[in-house]
């Protein structure tokens, strides 16, 4: 018996306007409904249903707002090369300094969830305070305050305190 799934992707949904390409844990809604789809034994095809009309196009942009001059940020990313192709962890800082103070501060962890965490409660440490190692050293503590590890993944709480530091004070341009 043949069974067709037949998924419903509009953009112009009038309750929830571009809900098929909402982040859903990592991916789109519309991603998750065809992954789970496609388990099934009993679905032999999967149409994905739209329309013609315009407000069902997808559109997408990026808007990336300028930052002030004195703003500086970096990427670090902790691997074993010979082990594996992607970062075990990784930090992204950007920070806006202004005589030694931290007017702004931005924050964010890979490798420690499904999609990368900004860490606002270390962001909100940060800003307005001047900047030591000691400061950075909280705010990365802060970063992975409540952190759950699974089982075998501990060491990358650890790690990542580690790296937030030093993304912190490189985006400062203070040596780490």
């Amino acid at each position: 018996m043949n069974i067709v799934a037949i998924i419903q992707a509009r953009m112009g949904s009038s309750r929830l306007p571009g809900k098929v390409s909402m982040d859903l844990g990592g991916e789109t809604v519309l991603g998750r409904v065809v992954r789970r789809l496609q388990r099934s034994r009993h679905i032999s095809k999967i149409v994905v249903a739209t329309t013609t009309v315009p407000a069902d196009e997808v559109i997408v942009a990026v808007h990336i707002p300028a930052q002030p001059a004195e703003s500086r940020g970096v990427y670090l990313k902790l691997m074993d090369r010979q082990a594996w192709a992607y970062a075990l962890v990784s930090a992204a800082a950007q920070m806006t300094l202004t005589d030694g103070r931290v007017e702004r501060a931005r924050l964010a962890l890979g490798g420690v969830a499904n999609t990368p965490r900004r860490a606002p409660a270390a962001e909100a440490l940060l800003e307005g305070q001047p900047l030591t190692p000691a400061l950075a050293a909280q705010a990365a503590e802060r970063a992975v305050e409540g952190a759950k590890p699974l089982a075998h993944n501990g060491y990358k709480v650890q790690m990542a305190r580690e790296l937030a530091r030093r993304a912190i004070l490189e985006a400062a341009g203070m040596p780490w």
